[in-house]
């Protein structure tokens, strides 16, 4: 970001630990990309990422679909996927709830990438596709939460 932006010095980016960072500042977007599943206190992070959200606060998280967990988890142990090392799965439902409690309103959830490898002519319109129709959307390899300071 650091290296896109250098252009725009208005712009200011920080990397830390979601449960440690402290800043004494608030933030107009805070994004957590794949981040989520290798947290082992999802609700810790939240708390703390909360305390740096002002009122217009944009949060954004990232994150694998919890359906495709064996799919992945095959794939790490064939070798056609790079190994992470340990996940905390934790369910749309209970990250929303814990959002909340926290004192963010869920704006939005989408989901992505129903088919994660390229095939020509393929790919491009399942994508699009099943990402409009009721239920097979919720399929998608990624989900997008998008939040706001409530």
């Amino acid at each position: 970001a650091l290296e896109k932006f250098k252009a725009r010095p208005e712009l200011q980016f920080f990397k830390a630990g979601a449960a440690e960072f402290k800043s004494g500042e608030t933030f107009d977007y805070i994004i957590m990309p794949d981040v989520i599943e290798h947290l082992s206190d999802v609700r810790a992070a939240i708390k703390n990422i909360a305390s740096l959200a002002g009122e217009e606060t944009i949060f954004i998280i990232s994150m694998a679909n919890p359906l495709w967990e064996p799919i992945l988890w095959l794939a790490e142990k064939l070798k056609l996927k790079m190994e992470e090392g340990l996940h905390y799965r934790i369910s749309l439902g209970k990250l929303k709830k814990i959002l909340q409690a926290e004192g963010f309103q869920v704006k939005e959830v989408n989901y992505f990438l129903h088919l994660p490898i390229y095939i020509p002519f393929l790919s491009g319109g399942i994508n699009k596709l099943f990402s409009k129709i009721p239920l097979l959307n919720k399929l998608g390899l990624l989900i997008f939460i998008v939040s706001r300071k409530s």
